[in-house]
């Protein structure tokens, strides 16, 4: 089976995902007259476990298909930081300039912010994000120097050695135990379950393991994402719920969803551009959100307002990427 049809699902989740995170952000518009749909749309924060469920499963699927080996390391890297760092800069940059429009030129604060939020320092100096969703892309790279340094055993034909690699992928994430608080969730450990997830999504996919092999991992991998996240940290179990059933939608559903197919494409400007939306609606009808139908009005506009950013973003910024990272080619 091609990879189009076994993975044409993938488009679609990535548009809810998106979608996801940008009601979530949005709800506090919603809480005072609409509570219902408030704590409804909570539940939209792990939309960001959809997205490492899927890098779990496409990351491994084009290396595999470009032949990965260890030598190619530097490589890897450097296509996924092509891919995803200048759309990042850029949303950084439209950031700042949504917050010094609305707080004061030269706003010494707001460009400390911006300064780690560009070289990734903000976890390292206890510093927060110019934009709240970027601690994801700074779990996502450390996951691709993981993956640099493991796809080889993970995809191994030997199943000792397979085994091996993603069961102690599983033992690593023990490891999130040293950190805690808002830490806890800037660091790979916490998150390898989730990734694990689509790892042997990727492996049953390709035909790499039998049935078997990938109920076992899956039923294992699962139990330890909702022993860390909820067991081990406390926290809610819906994080890892959220993950195990996106894995078995994948797994289930060989179908795309046209409608949603294009929010899928511009998923990541989607992502990277909707709270710059959400600061600016917020700021400029401030006054309408105090009445029942102007903050749904309000809502609403961002949705529509975010929507059409990214796809602008998309072909302006993160498409020259995309064609960007297709030039960087493995070494034979």
């Amino acid at each position: 089976m091609e990879q189009k049809n076994q993975l044409d699902l993938l488009n679609a989740l990535r548009g809810i995902a998106a979608w996801m995170v940008c009601l979530f952000h949005a709800s506090f518009l919603l809480k005072e007259f609409y509570p219902g749909l408030y704590h409804f749309f909570d539940i939209g924060q792990e939309g960001v476990y959809v997205f490492f469920v899927i890098s779990g499963v496409v990351l491994p699927w084009s290396m595999d298909a470009g032949k990965y080996q260890w030598k190619n390391a530097d490589r890897f890297i450097f296509k996924r930081w092509i891919r995803l760092y200048p759309p990042f800069l850029v949303s950084v940059i439209i950031c700042t300039f949504g917050f010094v429009g609305l707080q004061g030129f030269s706003n010494p604060i707001i460009l400390h912010k911006m300064m780690h939020s560009v070289l990734f320092t903000a976890p390292f100096f206890g510093e927060k994000w110019i934009n709240d969703v970027y601690w994801t892309l700074f779990v996502e790279f450390q996951f691709y120097i993981y993956l640099a340094l493991f796809f080889p055993l993970i995809a191994h034909k030997d199943r000792t050695i397979r085994t091996l690699a993603l069961f102690g992928g599983l033992a690593l994430a023990l490891l999130s135990q040293f950190f805690t608080g808002r830490y806890v969730k800037l660091e790979l450990f916490f998150h390898l379950p989730v990734f694990t997830l689509g790892y042997y999504l990727y492996l049953r996919l390709k035909d790499r393991i039998d049935e078997q092999e990938f109920w076992v991992g899956m039923v294992m991998t699962s139990a330890t994402a909702l022993y860390i996240t909820g067991h081990l940290h406390g926290l809610s179990y819906r994080l890892a719920t959220v993950a195990i059933v996106t894995a078995l939608l994948i797994y289930a559903v060989r179908k795309k969803i046209p409608y949603l197919d294009a929010l899928g494409e511009v998923s990541y400007s989607f992502y990277l551009t909707h709270w710059f939306v959400i600061s600016m609606a917020n700021y400029w009808f401030y006054q309408y959100e105090k009445t029942p139908v102007g903050s749904l009005v309000v809502f609403v506009m961002i949705q529509i307002g975010a929507i059409a950013l990214a796809g602008l973003f998309y072909r302006v910024v993160e498409k020259p990427s995309l064609r960007w990272t297709k030039k960087v080619k493995y070494r034979s």
